[in-house]
C-alpha cells in the first residue's frame, strides 16, 4: 500500500501530462479553436479627431469684436470702432424664423435694423425669397449676397 501511494504521488507531479480519454470531434474542434490565432484587424491606432469647421477656417477668418457695423457703445454714445464692412466681410444677422416669414426688414429695429439700413433693404416689406426658403426654424440659417456691383455678404441666423 505504501508503494502504491508513493507511485501515485510521483505520477501526479511528473512533467508529462497524464493520459486523457479520447475526445469527440466537437471537443477537438473547440480545443483547437481556442489555441488558433484570431483573424481580423488588430487594434486601431489612436488618431487625431477630424478637424472641425472652426479649425478649417480659423486662419482664413478674422472676427471683429465690435458692435453693429463697426460701432461700439461708450457710455451713452456710439463711437467708431472700425471701418464699414467691405466686400470680403460677412455680416451675421441675428434674426429668427418668425420675423423672416411674417415681418420683413421694414419692421426691424436695433442691431438688425442697422444691418438692413446698411444693406439698403430697410424699406423692403419682405426678405428675399431665397432667404425665406432657407430659414425654416430655430437653428437654420441662410447666406445671401446683397448689392451689385459691390457685394455685401450676410448670413441670416
Amino acid at each position: 500500500r505504501a508503494q502504491k501511494a508513493a507511485a501515485r504521488c510521483i505520477d501526479r507531479t511528473s512533467a508529462e501530462p497524464a493520459p486523457q480519454p479520447p475526445r469527440k470531434k466537437s471537443q477537438q474542434r473547440a480545443a483547437t479553436s481556442t489555441t488558433q490565432k484570431k483573424m481580423g484587424c488588430g487594434p486601431s491606432k489612436d488618431k487625431a479627431p477630424p478637424p472641425t469647421l472652426a479649425d478649417k477656417v480659423k486662419d482664413k477668418v478674422r472676427i471683429e469684436h465690435y458692435g453693429v457695423l463697426g460701432m461700439r457703445r461708450e457710455g451713452r454714445y456710439e463711437v467708431k470702432g472700425s471701418e464699414l464692412p467691405d466686400g470680403d466681410t460677412v455680416i451675421i444677422d441675428p434674426c429668427n424664423a418668425d420675423f423672416v416669414h411674417r415681418s420683413g426688414p421694414q419692421h426691424a429695429g436695433g442691431a438688425a435694423g442697422a444691418i438692413y439700413q446698411f444693406l439698403n433693404i430697410k424699406t423692403d416689406p419682405s426678405f428675399a425669397q431665397q432667404v425665406k426658403a432657407e430659414i425654416k426654424g430655430e437653428g437654420s440659417c441662410a447666406y445671401h449676397r446683397y448689392g451689385y456691383p459691390t457685394s455685401k455678404h450676410v448670413i441670416h441666423a
